[in-house]
């Protein structure tokens, strides 16, 4: 008997099948955009978090060197940090660090001033420190600084670390 209805072969796509396919790539290209955005993110707040370290680290350690056979410290009523030390010429002491509109600065005696930190990054919050001796021998003469480092990220957020340091003169 003959069939009333053949078989056919169907070879293609259903609507169906194809609206499937098209939402599953939708939904993988979408997770690869937001990954690839947030490595970017994270890259940029990497880069930003390492050039404050970075420039904090310089002026915590150009501090320290200038601590480094110290003879003389003080703090002036200016917010200045005035060392006295061995190992430079007379025309460059003291060295003076001070700041000034959100940068530090260094100053070799009566010589111009040089400016510590990048344009990019603000330093804010600078304490000076300078404490006596007791002269009993339990607590020596120390001097140290704190300060902050402020930079805004690449998507605008800002990024702030405090860095801190105290030296133990020996004279």
């Amino acid at each position: 008997m003959p069939e009333v209805f053949p078989k056919q072969n169907n070879v293609g796509i259903t609507l169906i099948e194809t609206v499937v396919y098209i939402a599953l790539f939708a939904i993988i290209i979408g997770g690869a955009i937001t990954a690839a955005y947030s490595m970017i993110e994270s890259q940029g707040r990497n880069q930003t978090q390492g050039m404050v370290e970075e420039e904090g680290n310089f002026i915590l350690e150009k501090i320290d060197w200038a601590l480094t056979g110290a003879t003389a410290v003080s703090v002036s009523a200016s917010s200045q940090f005035l060392i006295n030390r061995d190992g430079i010429s007379d025309a460059d002491n003291p060295l003076i660090f001070y700041n000034v509109g959100g940068n530090m600065y260094m100053e070799r005696g009566v010589a111009t001033s040089t400016q510590l930190n990048n344009s990019n990054v603000t330093i804010t919050n600078t304490v000076f420190t300078n404490a006596t001796s007791s002269y009993d021998g339990i607590v020596p003469e120390s001097a140290g600084v704190t300060f902050t480092a402020n930079v805004h990220t690449p998507n605008g957020l800002l990024y702030s670390e405090t860095f801190s340091t105290v030296k133990y003169l020996r004279k």
